[in-house]
């Protein structure tokens, strides 16, 4: 008898917090994972609120992205030389773009190793990182809390 309470409390438990969750009753995409860009064609989808891919690996510095706008909402993209969104790259901003629309940008890294890029319109919930070369960078550590748009896992198909 007592192991069938101790059961059915810990039924209730799991209701309990699954319905008083933050994303009850939410579908929860995980972060999206890091995409080889094949001769320097990259294509992301701006969606609400995040980029697919977030995290690209170019092994050319001439790159062409074309960006689809997959959400309900207008987004852009600009691609920057570092981290701190200061220096926009020469001829590689999409200005808003409506919900089911697409652009292009097509430009040189030159010498740059590693590119971030963001949505100006919602710039700290969408950004990304583009490694020219090679690898992208994850978080240093487990413990390490991710920025938005880090990414170590693949994207699930939303409905």
């Amino acid at each position: 008898m007592n192991r069938q309470r101790i059961a059915a409390a810990g039924c209730s438990i799991a209701v309990l917090l699954a319905g008083c969750s933050e994303n009850a009753g939410e579908t929860v995409v995980p972060d999206q994972a890091t995409q080889q860009a094949g001769e320097g064609s990259i294509a992301i989808e701006a969606r609400d609120f995040s980029f697919v891919p977030d995290r690209v690996e170019a092994t050319t510095s001439s790159m062409t992205i074309e960006v689809t706008n997959e959400g309900a909402e207008q987004h852009s993209l600009t691609v920057y030389t570092s981290d701190e969104y200061q220096e926009p790259v020469e001829g590689a901003v999409v200005q808003a773009i409506a919900p089911g629309e697409s652009a292009s940008i097509t430009f040189d890294a030159a010498s740059a190793t590693t590119l971030n890029f963001r949505c100006e319109i919602h710039p700290e919930l969408m950004n990304g990182e583009i490694s020219v070369g090679g690898s992208a960078s994850t978080p240093a550590s487990p413990n390490e809390t991710p920025r938005s748009g880090d990414a170590t896992t693949t994207p699930t198909q939303e409905n």
